[in-house]
């Protein structure tokens, strides 16, 4: 049995936040959570036939998109798709994936946005927590570090980190799944307060002092709670009760971010309390190793996490959601191959694609999509642009996604020329307009329909993707209901653009022929 010194509490004036402006990749210092203490006390005959159930989790989450005040700087809604596929592959290998229920929610909080402290951001997690799921936020600042886990909160990630190619925020997950750093109790060095230098080449001490003072489970006041934590060894004898009590992460004292060799282990060597000396193992999520490094959680790690959430977190799991994976592309109608189209009027458009419920447009000024005008989010198959600068071409795609899949694959690209055309959508003196059919074999006639409650004079115009006039009809004195016939036999097959104006506002209709 190991036998711990006596926790130390030392009151204090203040609230203890400083550790958070500690230079770290994680604000989630030492703790080690009641349930995960009492976990690891189970037999190993228990913890076996526990490790045997391997059906799918689902887990309910809120992705939380914080900018500032205004309604600005929220992360780039791709990179959020692409961290949320990163994150459920994290999780692949212990069959949990998260679908978001709640789907993506937008935050206009500056003070959230870029918040000093830990114990700050608890604060606004706890103001806009969705209950029943798992909550995770996503800020420009997260106190300082890459990303926290508060137990009487949630988590926040360092939008830094938000880009597909890191495991931040499945690190922190981890954290909200119980899992504590395989350096547990390093994190202020040899003591809490980082007041012993560490000299990796001599052998570590037996144990080191952790400092738990606002990361229990629930949120103590002016305390400051000091305890020990044994320090891990090479041969394994201590693997059970030191560090953070899985035997199959081994001996890690780096709590600060580091680089791996190319065999996959820490660039600096340490020295265990025996002297052995080791190389922190770069491939587990939740040590300090770069991103580049880490990608996996460990068979124990991942027993205990599973095991947490049926007991801990069952009201959240549901196993009869519908798991609906996006398997085809886009297909894109329009505009395509450098239509052209007016400034003020431009609408892209694609076929549905089966089980997406919602799709991302990306707009750029070069097919590869830097400096971008915007990406536009929808449920709808169609989507109306903001006005664009003209005489230009632009490089469209779209993404589908859903609850569920986020790493659906992209359309093709394909660019459209904005025109000078120009329109609005009524014009003074009519008060209905109807063109018809929109799609017509080359040879049938396009319809106008107008109807008018006084004098209307103007023109029908035909108007092909360079702005040439290839048609002109008048309209003079017209009242009432007015049908004019526009003859295609003269035109090729193309896209046109059929307008009425009254000399000083125009209106129009896209208008194919084949």
């Amino acid at each position: 049995m190991i036998r711990f010194l006596p926790t130390i509490f030392i009151s204090l004036l203040l609230p203890v936040i400083a550790f958070a402006q500690q230079p770290s990749s994680c604000g989630t210092p030492n703790v080690k959570s009641k349930w995960l203490q009492q976990y690891q006390q189970r037999s190993e005959t228990s913890l076996k036939n526990l490790a045997k159930d391997s059906a799918l989790l689902y887990i309910p989450m809120t992705v939380h998109n914080v900018g500032n005040d205004e309604g600005e700087i929220h992360t780039d809604i791709l990179k959020v798709l692409d961290a949320f596929c990163t994150l459920n592959e994290d999780f692949a290998p212990a069959n949990i994936q998260f679908y978001l229920k709640e789907g993506i929610q937008y935050i206009d909080n500056s003070a959230f946005n870029e918040h000093d402290t830990v114990l700050a951001g608890g604060q606004f997690m706890r103001e806009y927590d969705v209950p029943n799921t798992i909550n995770s936020y996503i800020v420009k600042d997260a106190a300082g570090n890459g990303g926290y886990n508060l137990p009487w909160a949630s988590s926040a990630v360092n939008k830094a980190f938000i880009n597909g190619k890191d495991h931040v925020w499945a690190h922190e997950l981890g954290h909200q799944f119980t899992l504590p750093h395989p350096f547990f109790g390093w994190e202020g060095g040899v003591s809490h307060d980082s007041s012993i230098p560490v000299n990796y080449k001599d052998p570590a001490p037996e144990y080191v002092l952790a400092n738990y003072t606002i990361f229990k489970e629930v949120l103590w006041g002016d305390t400051l709670i000091i305890d020990t934590v044994l320090v891990e060894k090479v041969d394994g004898s201590n693997c059970q009760v030191a560090a953070d009590g899985f035997c199959d992460t081994n001996p890690d004292y780096l709590s600060v971010r580091w680089n791996c060799t190319r065999g996959g282990v820490s660039e600096t060597p340490q020295t265990d309390p025996n002297g052995a000396v080791f190389r922190s193992d770069a491939s587990l999520i939740m040590s300090y190793a770069s991103d580049d490094c880490a990608g996996r959680f460990t068979p124990e790690q991942i027993a205990a996490m599973r095991t947490y959430l049926q007991e801990e977190q069952s009201h959240l799991l549901d196993n009869s959601m519908e798991d609906t994976p996006i398997v085809d592309v886009p297909q894109l109608s329009y505009p395509i191959a450098r239509e052209a189209v007016p400034a003020n009027a431009i609408e892209l458009a694609w076929e549905p694609v089966p089980n997406a419920t919602h799709y991302v447009v990306q707009v750029g000024i070069t097919s590869s999509f830097p400096g971008t005008p915007g990406n536009f989010e929808t449920t709808a198959t169609s989507i109306k642009l903001p006005e664009l600068p003209n005489n230009r071409r632009y490089f469209w795609r779209v993404r589908p996604y859903n609850l569920f899949h986020t790493c659906a694959a992209y359309s093709i690209t394909e660019s459209f020329e904005v025109t000078g055309i120009t329109a609005i959508e009524t014009i003074a003196g009519l008060d209905n307009i109807s063109i018809y059919p929109t799609v017509a074999a080359i040879g049938s006639p396009i319809q106008v329909e107008l109807q008018t409650s006084t004098l209307f004079t103007g023109q029908i115009n035909v108007v092909d993707l360079t702005g040439r006039v290839l048609y002109t009809q008048s309209i003079r004195n017209s009242l009432g209901s007015q049908r004019v016939r526009v003859d295609t036999n003269t035109l090729t097959a193309g896209v046109y653009f059929v307008g009425i104006n009254n000399g000083f506002d125009q209106t129009f209709q896209r208008v194919v022929l084949y």
